[in-house]
């Protein structure tokens, strides 16, 4: 049978919109032992500080075809292909926003009296043995299919190199607790501080079950520090028709700082884990929109004037190109991680008065 591909690319211009605004501010967090935050001096290591930017998004939906020459009728495959990215997204300005913001955090805490413990003297302890450092500025494509990272200037942090099974099974266990306390105990008990910020501008839209005989794939634009969420994406390296093919990564937002260790079970002494409640959306940058792409199943029959029927299989995409204002983007994201660190680093800081 033949293959027909039907494209469409949609070029979507910036709007023009006010100043940039944060909807709906709603944080949370989980916390134990913040009483004994005190009895510790005032030194920090900040172990994590990264920034996740998504900048493109795809996505398919297939409706399998069949044959029934019983009943002389024959239906063709149909797929639906939805992508969309930021065409005019500035690197060295996203860049400068992040090194911008990981100043202001540098700044707050040396103001609240804390002395903030460098990589070099972290990276001694045994904590970090077999472990590979990596040094700011940069910004480079994550192992999450259309999210970059950005790491800030004069900022470096440590990565364990693992296996790709033994990464997933890594990212599921959540282990940085239990090292953020080794390490916290080999730095005589100092506060250590873990930073991961995603910024999505998509979310995948609800399923269509009265779609019919037709592959529907819907994308939303919706530009915003996530709480927790999972990143979908198709999985390359596969036929052109391969059915249910994606990735899948659970991502989520959290300030977290954990001090000591306990002797039994190696429980962190002090825990605190700012989330939020509900997304935080950045307004006044990109339009919300859907993305939609569609395409119906092709149908033949074996009638009373032929004796055949021939069905093909049709693919329909819908590539879109959203080209944003580089500094309204740029500026919304710094506005929502200060936002989001600074709550709740003060809600930690409480606990120090």
């Amino acid at each position: 049978m033949k293959k027909i591909i039907l494209l469409s690319i949609a070029i979507c211009l910036s709007f023009t919109f006010t100043a940039q605004e944060l909807q709906n501010f709603k944080p949370k967090n989980y916390t134990y032992g913040l009483k004994n935050l005190r009895k510790n001096p005032k030194k920090i290591y900040i172990a994590n500080f990264n920034v996740n930017i998504q900048v493109y998004k795809d996505a398919q939906d297939k409706k399998v075809g069949s044959k029934d020459y019983r009943k002389g009728k024959v239906v063709g495959d149909a797929k639906a292909v939805a992508a969309v990215g930021l065409g005019t997204l500035d690197k060295k300005l996203v860049q400068r926003k992040v090194n911008q913001l990981y100043n202001d955090y540098l700044t707050e805490l040396k103001n609240n009296g804390f002395e903030v413990i460098s990589s070099e003297v972290a990276g001694k302890t045994s904590s970090y043995d077999g472990w590979t450092k990596a040094e700011g500025p940069f910004v480079k494509e994550s192992e999450i299919p259309g999210v970059v990272k950005i790491v800030p200037e004069n900022y470096s942090y440590y990565y364990k190199e693992q296996s790709k099974f033994k990464n997933k099974l890594f990212k599921k266990l959540r282990v940085n607790a239990n090292i953020s306390s080794r390490i916290s105990k080999e730095l005589d008990n100092a506060l250590v501080s873990d930073i991961e910020l995603y910024f999505l501008f998509t979310e995948d839209g609800a399923k269509d079950w009265l779609k019919g005989n037709a592959a529907k794939v819907k994308i939303n634009v919706n530009y915003r520090l996530i709480n927790a969420t999972a990143v979908t994406n198709i999985k390359k390296n596969k036929g052109l028709f391969s059915v249910g093919s994606k990735t899948t990564d659970r991502v989520n937002s959290r300030v977290d700082f954990t001090q000591g260790k306990n002797n039994i079970g190696g429980s962190a002494l002090s825990f605190y884990s700012g989330i939020l409640k509900n997304d935080l959306e950045i307004s006044g940058v990109m339009k919300k929109e859907k993305i939609v792409a569609y395409q119906r199943q092709d149908t033949d029959r074996i009638t009373s004037f032929k004796n055949f029927a021939i069905a093909e299989d049709k693919i329909s995409k819908n590539v879109n190109i959203i080209n944003v204002d580089s500094n309204k983007f740029s500026e919304g994201f710094y506005m929502a991680g200060k936002e989001f660190i600074f709550y709740h680093l003060n809600e930690v800081l409480k606990n120090y008065k």
